[in-house]
């Protein structure tokens, strides 16, 4: 699988991300240092710890590395559940939630086709 098709296969953006790093090389090398990220199981772990504050800013992080490689879907999920949870207030909803997690999952799944 080509860095291209891997967006595509996403649902990415890989213009963006080839406008903000320039070369295949370099989206190839963040791309396939994401799954090193501990956002997700931060967001994970605080979900079960009824950790608000914790999931919060796990779910931010997430949003930002993301947007970042313009992984696009899970950014916008990631954002969803980020807004959910900004007022502090309440857990996580479980649909948001199930939804970072599957496009979460759609991209750590190209990633290994991709290595």
């Amino acid at each position: 699988m080509s860095i291209e098709e891997f967006f595509v296969a996403i649902g990415g953006d890989y213009m963006g991300a080839k406008h903000r790093m320039l070369k295949d090389e370099r989206i190839l090398k963040y791309v396939l240092r994401f799954p090193q990220d501990p956002s997700m199981q931060e967001l994970e772990e605080a979900n079960r710890a009824n950790d608000r504050e914790t999931a919060f800013r796990a779910a931010h992080t997430l949003k930002g590395v993301a947007a970042n490689l313009s992984l696009t879907p899970l950014a916008v999920a990631a954002s969803n559940l980020t807004e959910q949870l900004r007022p502090l207030q309440e857990d996580p909803d479980q649909d948001l939630l199930n939804e970072v997690r599957k496009t979460y999952q759609l991209v750590i799944d190209a990633i290994a086709e991709l290595a």
